[in-house]
């Protein structure tokens, strides 16, 4: 009687004991494996002898049946630790991925009561630094009522109205440590993580950059390749508040596309060039995360907020400044601290862009500044200044500047 592939793979992967040592018995493949509970996971040349796989009995298994049991997941569950003994932290196998399970959870938490595996350490490091598969829906292994699902490497909690209507309550609910879920549950889905609503409530599509969700287009869905890319569904109640969030500073970005091969560092909301120099000493050995290109050229196209204090990031000039109208006015000691700069972010910012932007000599049109000489708020016109008319304008608009700005520029009554 003929029976389907997978089945006879499977049945045949449960015959073969824990513990057994395989390999291709073709000798296409010269790798080494160790069955676990029906998966064979490979050993290393340097575990081969280290950890005493070479004492066992080698025993050949076709080719393609090995390609199969190889590319299988340890159930969900399973405890495993280093064969070698190396390492003598306990780990559960979910979805894939090796949790770390603390000295407090492992009896209280009831995994001393199962079967501990000994697993090669070059698999067991691998495993462990990934998160579970998206989409996979967790619990503390210790108890409570709290639910949540593995976006991105993060976790985020179910509510009680997305348990049911996002359909969550039809999916297996899997047991973890605490200690790793509290991390989990603290982090945000990892930069590049391609998200959706999951209940389709919000259509849109979005990924994630420097901490936030960023939204794309329709264009760029198939123009820049994310739909070649996994989507995991997220709960609203994550991805509202997560698409309204903004990148941190300090984020490098690039059009995921490449019609910009620039480089770009955002800073309050705004990306900022940097020249190929400062790429490689300012921002060295930092990951570049691809963007939507709209929403980049968006950032891009905004100026630096007024108000933003900044510094250059490569050290080179020591002075701070703040930004007004697109200009870097610089700031005495005094004037830092008078104004109360000083309780505000540092920022740093590349050091080409703020030559630049000292460079200027006056800053925008309808810039409104006002310094310590003068109860006056001057607005910016055409390189003078104008005193604004009271109620004219919000407080909260206007940029505190050293009387060395207001001085130097001429000042005109229309």
């Amino acid at each position: 009687m003929g029976v389907p592939t997978s089945w006879l793979q499977g049945a045949v992967g449960s015959t073969l004991s824990t513990g057994l040592v395989v390999m291709d018995q073709s000798g296409a493949d010269s790798g080494r494996y160790v069955m676990i509970n029906g998966i064979a996971l490979h050993i290393s040349a340097d575990e081969w002898t280290a950890d005493g796989y070479d004492k066992q009995t080698l025993m050949g298994v076709p080719g393609d049946w090995l390609k199969n049991a190889a590319a299988g997941s340890l159930a969900s569950g399973t405890v495993v630790m280093d064969q070698s003994g190396t390492d003598p932290s306990r780990y559960v196998m979910v979805n894939g991925a090796a949790l770390h399970i603390s000295a407090d959870e492992w009896t209280a938490d009831g995994y001393n009561l199962r079967p501990l595996m000994g697993v090669p350490g070059q698999w067991l490091n691998a495993a462990a630094a990934k998160a579970p598969a998206n989409g996979t829906v967790v619990k503390d292994e210790a108890g409570g009522a709290s639910r949540y699902v593995v976006v991105g490497g993060a976790a985020a909690q179910i509510s009680a109205d997305e348990w049911t209507a996002d359909g969550y309550d039809k999916q297996p609910v899997l047991g973890v440590p605490g200690a790793w879920l509290g991390t989990a549950a603290a982090r945000n889905p990892a930069d590049g993580t391609v998200l959706a609503d999951a209940a389709g409530t919000d259509p849109g599509r979005y990924v994630m950059v420097g901490g936030a969700a960023v939204h794309i287009s329709g264009a760029e869905w198939t123009a820049d390749g994310y739909n070649g890319k996994p989507l995991a569904a997220a709960p609203g109640s994550l991805l509202g508040p997560l698409s309204r969030k903004s990148v941190a500073d300090g984020t490098l970005i690039k059009g995921q596309a490449g019609n910009d091969p620039s480089v770009y560092v955002v800073v309050n909301n705004s990306a900022l060039p940097l020249t190929g120099a400062e790429f490689t000493t300012s921002y060295a050995n930092q990951p570049v995360q691809g963007a939507p290109e709209e929403w980049e050229a968006a950032q891009v196209a905004r100026p630096l907020a007024n108000g933003t204090v900044v510094k250059n990031a490569n050290g080179t000039d020591p002075n701070v400044y703040v930004m007004a109208g697109g200009m870097a006015v610089l700031l005495s000691g005094a004037d830092y601290a008078g104004y109360g700069y000083d309780k505000l972010p540092l920022r740093a910012v590349p050091g080409t862009w703020e030559q630049a932007a000292a460079a200027k000599a006056a800053p925008a049109d309808g810039t409104l500044i006002q310094s310590s000489d003068s109860a006056t708020v001057w607005q910016v016109v055409g390189g003078n200044k104008k005193a604004a008319a009271a109620g004219s304008y919000n407080a909260a608009d206007v940029v505190k500047v050293p009387t060395a700005l207001t001085a130097k520029l001429p000042t005109v009554t229309s």
